[in-house]
């Protein structure tokens, strides 16, 4: 069965694809070619999966091909590449910035006003990997935000669903946002 192509306007953005699925041998194959511009992943998310932590126009490509009866069998034979990006958005109740000053204000001494839950905000996210037998490799996690620099690489096996992964956290000159040291 050969779905092409696949169209939609998709949370102000667009979602074209293809995908296959031939179940003439033993076991039913898969592939999937699907690439996502300019989503609004918030509203995406909360209708998909409930919550909406990732705010933020997003992009993705994804080819990936797998096989099996299971879904277990599924995340094994994962293989292919995925690239994903964010631009303009923020991470839901998580202010990475907030708690920094709280760290400075404790190695000060010092009291430190809360200014409530904030997200924390980013001009760019992005990251992309190549699936290997169920595992995601990545070695470019890379985000932009005022006070930040995160980068990051390892692995993410889908199909034992654990992960081995290093975030690299630079902070920035908060002074000058994103132009700082």
């Amino acid at each position: 069965v050969r779905l092409e192509p696949l169209s939609l306007a998709l949370y102000e953005g667009t979602f074209n694809g293809t995908t296959v699925v031939d179940v003439r041998g033993a076991q039913p194959k898969f592939d999937v070619r699907a690439k996502l511009a300019g989503v609004q992943s918030g509203p995406l998310l909360q209708d998909y999966m409930g919550d909406d932590k990732v705010h933020g126009r997003s992009d993705a490509q994804l080819a990936i091909t797998t096989g099996g009866e299971t879904v277990g069998a599924l995340k094994k034979a994962l293989n292919g590449t995925v690239a994903l990006s964010f631009r303009d958005g923020a991470i839901k109740n998580f202010n990475l910035a907030e708690q920094l000053r709280v760290a400075e204000a404790r190695l000060k001494k010092q009291e430190y006003q809360s200014q409530g839950t904030r997200p924390t905000d980013f001009s760019s996210l992005t990251v992309s990997g190549q699936f290997k037998n169920g595992v995601l490799h990545t070695d470019d996690l890379d985000m932009r935000s005022p006070l930040l620099r995160v980068s990051g690489k390892g692995k993410v096996n889908v199909a034992a669903e654990n992960l081995d992964y290093r975030a690299i956290v630079t902070v920035t000159d908060e002074k000058t946002g994103q132009g700082g040291d």
